[in-house]
């Protein structure tokens, strides 16, 4: 796939300066917010330059799981044991299904995906986006990273969540641009490296001990913790 950066050493991250990404892009233009007097892009080929995938030009992703017709049955057919149903919403309509119910490799993808491209602090429960990007992933369909990743970016900019998605590579979109910080703004350094051993281990855990094993990328409130 020509995703070795998405799991390679996490850079550290800068505190402040993904709030103010975040805080700025509220009326970006065009993938593009000013960040200290300098202009950083977000947009799709300065995603996928850093990351060094090519632009995707036919997302076999995202025309699958756009198809009003596409069979979310098989998903999780693919993804989980025999019997396994969606967990439905007052509409009955399919909503996602419990961590522990995943194929043991399936359970190592969701980690991943968790982790790199869709963040969420909700390991417990798969939703139905990450069931069908991990869908994607294990039946070998061509995915536009970069979509993945603004529209993870996206949900951060307009919608509340707890903690901001993608803080490392905010921060170093940020840097390529020329945004400077200062030796005293607080920094979080990576936790460790998402690699093989990493990813066999989380596959045995219960979903409490994956839940608070499986963050690899520094982890940002929306708003600073207050002190007393």
């Amino acid at each position: 796939m020509g995703w070795e950066k998405l799991v390679a050493q996490p850079e550290p991250t800068v505190v402040s300066v993904v709030r103010e990404f975040y805080a700025n892009s509220i009326k970006h233009h065009d993938y593009r917010v000013f960040v200290r007097g300098k202009q950083v892009s977000f947009d799709r080929t300065t995603i996928n330059q850093y990351f060094g995938v090519p632009n995707i030009n036919n997302d076999e992703y995202f025309t699958a799981i756009d198809d009003c017709n596409f069979d979310w049955d098989k998903v999780v057919r693919h993804l989980c044991p025999k019997g396994t149903q969606w967990k439905r919403n007052h509409e009955r309509l399919s909503k996602g299904f419990v961590h522990s119910q995943l194929h043991q490799d399936s359970k190592i993808w969701h980690h991943f995906i968790t982790a790199s491209l869709k963040p969420t602090t909700h390991l417990s429960d798969v939703s139905k986006d990450r069931a069908g990007l991990i869908w994607a992933i294990m039946t070998g369909k061509s995915i536009d990273i970069r979509f993945v990743i603004q529209q993870s970016i996206e949900n951060g900019i307009r919608t509340f969540v707890p903690l901001l998605p993608h803080p490392m590579l905010i921060t170093m979109l940020c840097k390529n641009a020329g945004v400077v910080w200062t030796a005293n703004e607080e920094v979080l350094q990576p936790r460790r490296i998402m690699d093989n051993n990493f990813l066999m281990k989380m596959k045995d855990l219960d979903d409490e001990s994956a839940t608070e094993a499986s963050f690899s990328r520094p982890q940002i409130p929306v708003q600073p913790t207050t002190q007393r």
